[in-house]
């Protein structure tokens, strides 16, 4: 039981998390029992009421890869599912001597910046492009999802949900080039036999804050010449059926600079 109860906790949580199924009777205990009640029951009434409760969170218990499926491909009380892209455009010329030098960056997407008729926006996949960087050896690239963000539910539920977890980190990588450097997170497609979401922050939402860095061991990365850094971000939302996709958002956030950072110890904790 107590194994059960911890996998319906988990898969409760995911659902909270991913499909914002509020979760309010949430509790992290065998048979969901009240210990009150737990302690004044006699042997015989406590294991048919644990067995009662238990039984009754089968329907909860979801896989990673059952939300997976969902979101990418179902329709739901009127929505399509829809993978809408905001792409996030760094030029100013600050910002990119700072990232050149091994400085990191941090940018927002607020709720303005994504369309307003796409909802639940969450993370599918990002690429990342610097316009006149060259290496003449793969290099690799942290960005972090902060972990707190917000997402605008469908209607008519017109309630602002606003999530604040621990930071996930993944890294790009990059390939040797001269002229322009590109990598995109996941690298390979996820194959229908890997369990669980294809990198640490899919599913979170996109209304958050980024923090990109260039790899401390990055020896090999000339960035003197950089003209710009783009972040696309190709997203999960739900569009009401029937309705126009909106072209891809292009925004252009102040960038906040930050000192430089090793995500060695972090990648592993992620």
């Amino acid at each position: 039981m107590d194994i059960v109860a911890e996998d319906a906790f988990l898969a409760r949580r995911a659902l909270e998390i991913y499909e914002l199924d509020y979760a309010s009777d949430l509790r992290f205990s065998y048979g969901y029992l009240h210990p009150d009640d737990e302690c004044s029951l006699s042997l015989l009434q406590r294991v048919i009421s644990c067995q009662t409760s238990v039984a009754s969170l089968a329907p909860s218990v979801l896989s990673w890869n059952d939300v997976f499926t969902r979101l990418n491909v179902a329709q739901a009380a009127g929505f399509d599912v829809v993978h809408p892209a905001i792409i996030v455009s760094i030029t100013d010329p600050t910002v990119l001597v700072h990232l050149a030098t091994g400085g990191g960056l941090e940018f927002s997407i607020d709720v303005a910046d994504t369309p307003s008729s796409i909802f639940e926006l969450k993370v599918n996949s990002l690429e990342i492009e610097l316009d006149s960087a060259s290496a003449s050896a793969p290099v690799s690239f942290w960005i972090e999802h902060s972990g707190h963000w917000k997402m605008v539910p469908r209607p008519p539920n017109q309630t602002i949900v606003e999530f604040s977890l621990y930071p996930h980190v993944e890294i790009f990588t990059c390939k040797a080039g001269t002229g322009m450097l590109s990598a995109s997170i996941p690298a390979q497609p996820q194959t229908s036999t890997q369990p669980g979401p294809p990198f640490a922050f899919w599913g979170r939402g996109v209304i958050t804050e980024f923090r990109i860095f260039p790899d401390a061991s990055a020896q090999n990365l000339d960035l003197s010449h950089l003209k710009a850094l783009t972040v696309s971000i190709n997203c999960i939302g739900f569009l009401t059926q029937a309705a126009a996709l909106p072209a891809a958002t292009t925004v252009r956030p102040p960038a906040r600079l930050l000192p430089s950072r090793s995500f060695q110890t972090a990648k592993l904790a992620a």
